[in-house]
Parts: C-alpha cells; structure tokens; sequence
C-alpha cells in the first residue's frame, strides 16, 4: 500500500467481536482479533500520516 499510496482493507466482523455466546468463544476471539487488528492499523495509519480516503 506505501508504495502506490493506495489500498483498501475489507473487515469481515461480527456483533459477536463485541459479546460473546456460550460455546461460540473460539470464533467470539477471533472477531475480536480482527477487530483489534483493524484499530491498530488506522493508528498505525495516522501516525504516519498517510492520506485516508
């Protein structure tokens, strides 16, 4: 993405990242992972100061 200065990420989440189910945990963290995941990256993004679009 620095290279060309574009990109896109596409985030599959879940209300689940949010709350968890009995017997649905492993997929409950994996959510959230994703989640998380995703918020470090537009951080990441910003302290940079790469353009968002």
């Amino acid at each position: 993405m620095r290279p060309r200065n574009a990109g896109t990420i596409v985030q599959v989440g879940s209300a689940l990242s949010y709350r968890v189910i009995p017997l649905r945990e492993p997929y409950c963290a994996a959510k959230f992972a994703i989640r998380g995941f995703t918020v470090s990256l537009r951080c990441e993004r910003l302290h940079n100061a790469a353009p968002c679009g």
